[in-house]
């Protein structure tokens, strides 16, 4: 008798197992909240989105690692094989995807705008015997002298190429080695081939162009950095000529401008002929 009730107990613990086994007192599966699903699939729609924006920006820091956008420095260039491979040049306004710096090899000045774009850095306008300084991108004969060549295109990789008219540029190194007045740096190559011209640009890290190396027929021309100069405005040169004490002719003074990174040279001018200036208060011509 004892062993009929065991072997009923043991059946029914056996049935009460396969009965939990096929989930027949499992609890029901709440059922899934559309407006839950929705905003489950707009949150990964925007982490996406977001992952995106990351690999844009990375590009863009990438681009600009290379070809910075300095405030209030001037670069010195020492020049080899031609007297005007040596240059300096100096930013004169830095706005949103625009930089604009100006350069002085010693025959001539030039303006340059540079488009800072997500995979490319373009040069969009170059202005020679520009000898004083506004915003070109404000002023009408912008579109005048527009110039466009890309300096540098993503990704930032060796056998990156992309073309300039009837130029061909191509990333060749980024671990190039060289040594120039500067210092030594580890830099970025790029190769320009024109016809029989071959120039090599080499660019250093949070730096920029460190040297510029062009090839033609037998004759090497080469611009290397010298030094860099920080916290260093641009100084314009300004002569005034103010009538003397008896107002029977013209004294001339010379004064010097001031300008940091987007300051404007019309509200500086402004400023000194008016006697705002107190450098120079002798100076006094508009009311």
């Amino acid at each position: 008798m004892k062993k009929k009730k065991i072997t009923i107990w043991l059946s029914l613990i056996s049935t009460l197992f396969m009965l939990t086994s096929c989930g027949l007192f499992a609890e029901e599966e709440a059922p899934v909240d559309s407006k839950e699903s929705t905003e489950q699939n707009n949150h990964s729609t925007e982490e996406q989105d977001t992952e995106e924006e990351v690999v844009e920006k990375d590009n863009q820091e990438d681009l600009t690692t290379w070809l910075p956008r300095p405030d209030d420095v001037v670069y010195h260039f020492e020049g080899i094989g031609n007297e005007y491979a040596g240059y300096t040049w100096n930013p004169q306004f830095n706005e949103e995807d625009y930089y604009q710096i100006v350069k002085d090899n010693g025959g001539t000045v030039v303006a340059e705008i540079y488009e800072y774009d997500v995979d490319a850095i373009t040069r969009i306008f170059s202005r020679p015997e520009t000898y004083f300084r506004d915003n070109f991108t404000e002023i009408g004969n912008f579109s005048e002298n527009q110039e466009e060549e890309v300096i540098l295109k993503a990704p930032i990789e060796v056998g990156t190429t992309w073309s300039n008219g009837e130029s061909d540029y191509e990333i060749t190194a980024l671990d190039h080695e060289l040594s120039v007045p500067a210092g030594e740096y580890t830099a970025m190559e790029v190769t320009i081939t024109t016809d029989d011209t071959t120039t090599k640009k080499y660019y250093a890290k949070d730096v920029g162009l460190v040297s510029e190396v062009t090839e033609t027929e037998g004759l090497t021309v080469e611009s290397n950095l010298e030094k860099v100069e920080t916290e260093t405005p641009e100084t314009l040169p300004f002569t005034v000529y103010v009538p003397d004490e008896q107002a029977m002719g013209m004294d001339t003074i010379e004064a010097n401008l001031t300008l940091n990174t987007n300051d404007p040279a019309r509200v500086a001018i402004t400023e000194l002929l008016s006697g705002q200036n107190t450098e120079y208060p002798e100076i006094k011509l508009l009311p």
